[in-house]
């Protein structure tokens, strides 16, 4: 019977793969990883738009399709920020998707 393909995906906030890198043999698990996994680091819009990233990954759409750039945005109507939480519309993650297409997630 033949095996499914599967995937792990492991997302690090904040994390330097340089220092990881080069550090490995002091970080078991880092060592493994880049063993026997497949490390590549992510372009994003966090210089500009820190708290864009996640819910950009998310919705696997660019920062101006998601509408979130930091955790608190302006409501012009009430002229007044407001703390982004799941009250606000946000586009669905990709893994719901997939989910709903028949995908194993």
């Amino acid at each position: 019977m033949p095996t499914a393909n599967r995937l792990a995906l492991i997302g690090l906030d904040a994390f330097d793969i340089g220092f990881a890198s080069a550090h490995r043999r002091d970080l078991p698990f880092f060592d493994r990883l880049f063993d026997r996994g497949a490390v590549r680091p992510l372009a994003s819009c966090a210089e500009v738009f820190s708290s864009a990233v996640w819910p950009s990954f998310a919705a696997g759409a660019p920062a101006g399709e998601v509408g979130i750039y930091y955790p608190m945005q302006w409501d012009r109507e009430r002229m007044a920020l407001l703390r982004v939480d799941a009250s606000w519309s946000l586009p669905t993650p990709f893994w719901t998707t997939a989910a709903r297409a028949g995908h194993r997630v």
